[in-house]
């Protein structure tokens, strides 16, 4: 734990000319949007935050400012060929200025809500009053009208529309915002966990659990009743049954009073694209 703000204070990392630079910011700036600080970083690091990616050359501590509000995918790992990545969400309400600050775990690989409340304090009185080197988001604020607007904030408040707190509570199954997604995040009701039960406890055991999407238990539903059609027929090489009735089953839930409808729906496809295409996890890509 560090001892003092001086211990605190991040290092911008070297950039190319292409590349935003970090700035300083005044007291009343930072005070007046969400900040992001990454700590613990490993030696030569990828960090990536929504639509953005950024290579480190040593420094153990990263900072976005002016992270607009929505919801927010963060995520680090090594800069090792095959190296898994580890992630967490982040929720930014747009009322009022929070810091958010992750911390990479050495020995368990991981990224997430580690530090204490007083390291957070020691946070935020650096950043006022030594002025921290951030980085900016450098996206505008997502608009509310898709009339064709391509920029990449706009972009990722569209893949994101449906991702909410309860969602996140029930596919990541932590009750303390520590919403992290591995690369090696099992997936609960696959029919055949990729790395074998061994690799697969290991990965519950990192990861604090399995995701749990009804998704997935849809697909289950339909290769079970498709395996009894198997059975009784005695074609193994029969075409996959249609979903359908699982599917519409699963909306109808909505109206029921259940936990997932249509929104539920489209918010599971969007988190498994995310966390397939940004934390690198097969499960959610296969799914």
């Amino acid at each position: 734990m560090p001892e003092n703000i001086n211990d605190l204070q991040c290092r911008s990392s070297p950039v190319s000319p292409e590349e935003p630079q970090p700035t300083k910011i005044h007291e009343d700036d930072a005070l007046a949007q969400d900040i992001l600080l990454i700590t613990d970083l490993p030696e030569g690091y990828t960090v990536g935050c929504d639509t953005m990616t950024h290579v480190g050359f040593g420094d153990q501590c990263f900072g976005i400012r002016g992270i607009p509000p929505g919801f927010h995918f963060v995520w680090a790992t090594p800069r090792i060929r095959g190296y898994p990545r580890c992630g967490c969400w982040v929720i930014s309400s747009g009322k009022k200025q929070n810091i958010h600050v992750l911390q990479w775990n050495q020995y368990t690989q991981t990224l997430g809500r580690h530090v204490s409340r007083y390291e957070r304090r020691l946070y935020r009185e650096s950043i006022r009053e030594h002025k921290i080197s951030l980085f900016h988001y450098h996206c505008p604020t997502p608009a509310s009208d898709y009339s064709g607007a391509t920029e990449p904030a706009t972009i990722w408040s569209r893949i994101t529309s449906c991702i909410s707190e309860p969602l996140l509570h029930r596919v990541v199954s932590r009750r303390d915002r520590d919403w992290r997604v591995h690369s090696d995040h099992p997936v609960r009701d696959i029919s055949e966990p990729r790395g074998g039960a061994g690799q697969r406890r290991m990965s519950r055991t990192m990861c604090g659990g399995d995701l749990s999407f009804a998704l997935a238990r849809l697909a289950r539903e339909t290769h079970i009743e498709q395996e009894k059609t198997a059975d009784k027929t005695g074609n193994v090489e029969m075409e996959p049954n249609d979903s359908t009735v699982h599917l519409v089953s699963f909306l109808s839930d909505q109206a029921n009073g259940g936990a997932a409808g249509d929104s539920d729906l489209a918010g599971e496809f969007q988190f498994l694209f995310i966390a397939g295409a940004l934390a690198n996890n097969d499960d959610c890509l296969e799914l």
